[in-house]
């Protein structure tokens, strides 16, 4: 065979490329063994069977659509604030001389918790009432020197008549009777005169009876109760500094049972939310976010407008918080209830997945197939779905192992694959 002859079939065969130099006779024989051997490869190259990879079922998980009374419930985040809270300020300006309270406590209203030094304040009191005494004396003369005035312009009235009969008869002079006149016209001034001196003697009562109730205020604010039943927080002075009058921040007491909740829901609810109203309370449990047990409280108050930016509304509900388990400040999830809708599609939450058209859930067919469906979810409740079109009650579909669907994919369930195998134990 030519050397060129060699090389042909070496790569028809898919061999490398066998270069020969031959020098002799004696070299034929090799040349006899190994074209045998490229007989024998090409032959079983021709002769290997094509198989055919069958592809198996992909293993799914799948659930039945069905239809089922689902509540309406609407989910938020909340945030809880107090009821009420008092930031507590002194009204006077003093030391502090003891606190009366442990901070973070409980307290109910009329508890005491500061004792300023009220030393000042009570001298000012004493000096107060003394002034009150002096000015009730002074009016009391003043009421005296009145009727004193009164009974000389009595007097002096009667002088008047009597002089004016006598002159009527020509029995005194003329000099007399305008003296007699004048006398009664000082007497009447006299008696004014009494009278002002009155209504001032009875102002500065007024004017110290004031200044002692304000005294005895100022003696009462270095005492400082409770304003209300609550829960105190951190101090913000210690025994021995001074408090300054409405600046100087104490305490802060907040009001817990009951509680508050605010949170916000979609505007597009808010038709809902009111005819739930008008049925009766509207329930609201609420459940911390670390998983705690679940606090129910009712819907209170709807906002009087929505978010423009948002389009949300915003809500606030109450509890009794018997538990003391929210606190203000907390966030929580917060579940509304509306009611329950009767007789309606559902599949399981996961089984829906977003496509290009939009929400989408993989049917499996009658051949066991797979076909994508384009379906309307309405809501979602406790990992259920709510389904308004697209799926019928009695379709089945996946919930698990969507990623290698494709149209027509030929499916089996994990639970069918299970009971084979251990068929094929028995």
């Amino acid at each position: 065979m030519a050397r060129h002859d060699l090389v042909s079939l070496s790569s028809t065969y898919d061999i490398p490329m066998l270069i020969f130099h031959i020098e002799s006779r004696t070299m034929m024989k090799h040349w006899v063994l190994l074209l045998a051997w490229l007989s024998v490869a090409a032959c079983g190259k021709a002769t290997a069977p094509s198989v055919a990879a069958s592809r198996s079922p992909i293993l799914v998980e799948v659930a039945t659509a069905k239809m089922n009374d689902v509540p309406i419930i609407i989910p938020a985040i909340g945030s809880v604030l107090a009821s009420e809270s008092v930031l507590v300020r002194p009204q006077v300006t003093a030391l502090i001389r003891s606190i009366q309270f442990t901070e973070g406590s409980s307290v109910t209203a009329g508890t005491p918790l500061f004792q300023l030094d009220d030393r000042p304040f009570v001298a000012a009191l004493q000096q107060a009432e003394a002034d009150l005494v002096r000015s009730r004396a002074a009016e009391r003369q003043a009421a005296a020197f009145l009727e004193r005035q009164r009974s000389q312009l009595a007097l002096a009235e009667i002088e008047e008549r009597r002089t004016t009969d006598l002159a009527g008869k020509s029995l005194i002079t003329e000099q007399l009777v305008a003296q007699i006149h004048a006398a009664l016209r000082g007497a009447h001034a006299d008696v004014l005169a009494a009278d002002a001196a009155v209504a001032t003697a009875h102002a500065g009562v007024i004017a110290a009876e004031s200044a002692v109730a304000k005294e005895r205020l100022n003696v009462s604010w270095c005492s400082i109760v409770a304003p209300l039943s609550g829960r105190t927080g951190i101090l913000g002075m210690t025994a021995g500094n001074l408090a300054v009058a409405n600046q100087t921040e104490l305490i802060t007491i907040v009001r817990m049972q009951p509680i508050l909740m605010d949170f916000s829901v979609p505007g597009a609810n808010l038709a809902a939310i009111q005819a739930a109203q008008l049925q009766g309370p509207v329930v609201v449990e609420a459940s911390l976010e670390q998983g705690g047990a679940t606090e129910t409280g009712t819907l209170t108050m709807i906002d009087n407008q929505i978010n423009s930016a948002s389009g949300s509304i915003r809500l606030r509900a109450m509890f009794t918080n018997a538990n003391m388990r929210l606190w203000p400040g907390q966030q929580c999830r917060v579940a509304m209830h509306l009611g329950v809708e009767l007789q309606v599609v559902t599949v399981p939450e996961k089984a829906v997945q977003a496509g290009q058209r939009g929400n989408i859930v993989w049917v499996v067919q009658a051949d066991q197939s797979v076909a994508p469906q384009v379906v309307e979810v309405r809501r979602s409740n406790n990992g259920l779905a709510v389904i308004g079109s697209g799926v019928t009650a009695g379709m089945r579909v996946v919930i698990d192992g969507q990623f290698q669907l494709t149209q027509g994919t030929k499916v089996g369930t994990k639970a069918d694959a299970a009971g084979k195998v251990e068929s094929a134990r028995r």
